[in-house]
């Protein structure tokens, strides 16, 4: 009961520009594959949220496993299994769908192997969803 949703974003912000990076310098192949696959099947499911969130939580996931440290890897799912149990009611289509679609914009620098272009885009989409994340919080108490 006392982590809140700020330090998991915090502890985001601190190692996934860090992931983002190493993607794109060391994504192997079938790393890019497996990313490209879930962006594939992500298209395929525009009208359901619950789908896309996992899928967006997935890449991030992808992310870390491309990244090449698998300590990294074991970071964020631990991170993430807490930062589910906190948002499971948060479900929003239109904002899964954004999401989606900045997923797509860092997938094409890692594949294109620009690190900074990666650890920005990445950054920038943490910081975007602990916004909608507090903003959702915060209507649903009033």
């Amino acid at each position: 009961g006392e982590v809140t949703v700020d330090h998991l974003f915090d502890v985001r912000l601190l190692i996934e520009p860090r992931i983002a990076m190493e993607a794109a310098l060391h994504a192997k192949d079938k790393d890019l594959k497996k990313l490209r696959d879930l962006i594939t099947d992500s298209s395929h499911h525009l009208d359901d949220p619950s789908h896309l969130k996992r899928n967006n939580l997935n890449f991030h996931l992808l992310l870390a496993k491309a990244s090449g440290n698998p300590v990294l890897s074991i970071l964020l799912e631990s991170v993430f299994e807490i930062l589910v149990e906190l948002s499971l009611d948060f479900l929003d289509l239109s904002l899964e769908k954004h999401f989606f679609q900045v997923h797509k914009k860092i997938l094409q620098v890692i594949e294109k192997k620009r690190p900074e272009d990666a650890k920005r885009l990445i950054e920038e989409d943490i910081q975007d969803v602990r916004e909608k994340l507090k903003g959702f919080k915060h209507h649903k108490k009033s």
